[in-house]
């Protein structure tokens, strides 16, 4: 009972399980971030141009194809955990557009998703892909 109650103390992430749930974790992130909220845009980034566009920001198609790029692709390589770091910027910073810019309210009163996956985008390229991801296996 008592090595369960005060186990020993382990490196972060080292036990298969850790590893497994922050795979599940990283997956879950990029799939959501690619299929829904990115391959919309991709497949129809016009009408998130018009969307911009009204809301008067400069560039609004270049700035389309970026938001598209950035959240479909960001959301790709860190579901497959390739190049997930890149792909974690690619989240972070487009996300963090719509956390600071887009939304005019204070911080924490924010969009919670788009925080949230900012966030989350922010801890995978922190820790980077894991050991059961596509780069491990390039190693």
């Amino acid at each position: 009972m008592k090595d369960f109650l005060f186990p020993r103390a382990t490196a972060v992430g080292q036990s298969l399980g850790a590893q497994l749930i922050y795979t599940l974790f990283r997956v879950f992130i990029g799939y959501n971030m690619a299929i829904n909220h990115g391959w919309g845009k991709v497949k129809e980034p016009s009408g998130f141009a018009g969307w911009l566009k009204s809301m008067e920001w400069p560039m609004p198609d270049v700035l389309a194809y970026m938001a598209a790029g950035g959240e479909f692709l960001g959301g790709l390589l860190i579901a497959a955990g390739l190049f997930t770091r890149i792909g974690g910027l690619l989240v972070t910073i487009t996300m963090a557009v719509v956390v600071f810019i887009v939304d005019d309210k204070a911080f924490f009163l924010s969009d919670e998703s788009a925080q949230m996956y900012m966030w989350a985008a922010l801890v995978i390229t922190a820790i980077g892909p894991g050991k059961l991801s596509a780069d491990a296996m390039r190693r």
